[in-house]
């Protein structure tokens, strides 16, 4: 990536004064359908259309270096794919958003295939905000690994529960809150990061209704859950022994696939005391039933951490 940094330098004067030798660089990383820059193009007339992209295409490719595997190239990325991508993140400015952009355009060349093209399309119209929305709602995911119809899967959920989530105007809370809303949840929603699957009507007063139903998820063998490297085992089976498929209750959200591609590299931090919680008082049940001296441990070493808040919501 040295080359990066020599145009970076060139473009911190105010000027670029492109060598050959960057001229073809610029060409093998971004599609000249971007760039308008060929391998064979005179370095003077390339950097022309270069000081177009200096501020944004140069700063994320080198960041994107940092994110890069060993032995990994931008320049193997399909072409259309690139493209695709210069064409979307050049105009982004924000230096939070081009190291989300540098993430993507890293984890696409660790990994062909990680990032499809419609995800790309939707990323460019989430702005700083929404991408600050979205990694507060991965505080609350839980990786789960489980297995129906002997297909083994793995999903990564956030785990939100109608006793935490409070709808109502002037709502003083005596339980624990999460950090986000249901105006927040509608939002991430519309912009197809997440899917709300509790949201409908009531069926016998027709009203609009959050509290609607909890998603779950239907196991043959005992789930692995895993919170920021908690882990616990969940079944409604004894140990010795299996029944039939068990449901467990995830809460309302689900991720979509722009929401799962984007989830691990959103830098989200886990909540102290959230999965204690939900192990205590919404799991419990199920880690009784498949080993009884685990649950009176979580009951008994319980501790009230995930802090209780006073919030007014408006809205």
């Amino acid at each position: 990536m040295n080359i990066v940094k020599q145009m970076l330098q060139l473009s911190a004067k105010n000027k670029l004064e492109l060598s050959k030798e960057i001229v073809e660089y610029i060409a093998s990383v971004i599609p000249p359908a971007v760039s308008n820059i060929s391998p064979d193009t005179p370095p003077e007339i390339a950097a022309i259309f270069a000081t177009a992209l200096k501020s944004t295409c140069f700063k994320i490719i080198d960041k994107a270096s940092e994110f890069l595997d060993e032995g990994a190239d931008i320049r193997e990325i399909d072409e259309d794919w690139r493209a695709n991508y210069f064409d979307k993140c050049r105009l982004v400015h924000d230096d939070d958003m081009q190291t989300l952009w540098a993430k993507i355009l890293a984890g696409e060349a660790n990994n062909s295939g990680t990032y499809s093209k419609r995800s790309i399309n939707s990323i460019a119209d989430i702005d700083k905000g929404d991408a600050q929305l979205f990694t507060e709602l991965c505080r609350y995911v839980c990786k789960i690994k489980y297995t129906y119809e002997n297909q083994e899967k793995t999903e990564f959920v956030p785990l939100i529960f109608d006793n935490y989530l409070h709808t109502k105007p002037l709502y003083v809370s005596t339980l624990p809150n999460y950090h986000i809303r249901t105006h927040d949840l509608d939002h991430l929603d519309n912009i197809g990061m997440i899917r709300v699957v509790g949201y409908g009507s009531d069926e016998i007063t027709g009203e609009y209704n959050f509290r609607f139903r909890t998603d779950v998820i239907q196991s043959d063998v005992p789930i692995e859950a895993n919170y920021y490297g908690e882990s616990i085992r969940l079944s409604n089976h004894p140990a010795d022994g299996m029944g039939a498929p068990f449901s467990l209750p995830i809460g309302k959200v689900k991720l979509t696939q722009i929401g799962s591609e984007l989830y691990p590299i959103c830098g989200s931090a886990p909540v102290d005391g959230f999965f204690s919680h939900i192990c205590r008082f919404e799991w419990l049940a199920f880690i009784k039933d498949l080993d009884e001296a685990k649950a009176e441990e979580i009951k008994r070493t319980y501790k009230k951490t995930w802090k209780r808040e006073t919030l007014v919501i408006t809205s």
